[in-house]
């Protein structure tokens, strides 16, 4: 899918309900590789500025993408390698879990319970705040008032990026996929009600 517009395109996100893939833009133009979703029917989102664009895409045959195509276009994505074939996507590629990135840092999302009122914190840290944090979770689950706390703490790859994401994105905790920050979290709480 080629897009280009006249303003800046912050960010486009292509979902439905058992797929969601989203990709940072920031350019006039771009070029978003199909051949990585499957078929079926999606809505797509483009970010503009001011404006936030919805286009229905509908994938109902295997795309090939060959080399001369890609070569010949003119809005290529720094971030596109060309494959030839089919390649059929489950919502993340595997080739991008395996790599470890460097973490620069984590984000704490905190809500804590105490009786009348709750407070909701969020903040960056280094691994010892996130370690101590998990730990006083950990403690505070298991008392009366303490076991509905929530702790969610997610690896930061790029704190930049991480928070223009999160500034864009205002459901940047459901994200699938993100070069930014890790999707799944690195420590999420564990709760038994009863």
């Amino acid at each position: 899918m080629i897009l280009g517009a006249e303003r800046k395109i912050h960010s486009v996100a292509i979902f439905n309900s058992n797929f969601e893939r989203r990709f940072l833009i920031n350019n006039n133009s771009a070029l978003i590789p199909l051949t990585e979703i499957p078929m079926g029917r999606y809505t797509t989102e483009v970010k503009l500025n001011d404006k936030l664009i919805i286009i229905t895409l509908l994938r109902n045959e295997p795309l090939v993408m060959t080399s001369e195509f890609i070569e010949s276009t003119l809005y290529q994505s720094e971030t596109f390698e060309s494959v030839k074939g089919i390649n059929e996507a489950a919502g993340k590629n595997l080739d991008e879990q395996t790599k470890k990135k460097e973490v620069a840092g984590y984000w704490i999302e905190c809500k804590i319970q105490n009786g009348n009122s709750s407070r909701f914190i969020r903040r960056a840290g280094d691994i010892n705040i996130a370690l101590a944090m998990i730990e006083q979770n950990k403690l505070d689950i298991q008392t009366r008032l303490g076991k509905f706390n929530e702790l969610t703490i997610w690896e930061i790859y790029d704190k930049k990026e991480f928070m223009k994401f999160k500034r864009l994105n205002p459901n940047y905790a459901d994200a699938t996929s993100s070069d930014a920050f890790n999707v799944d979290p690195y420590f999420n709480t564990i709760r038994d009600l009863n």
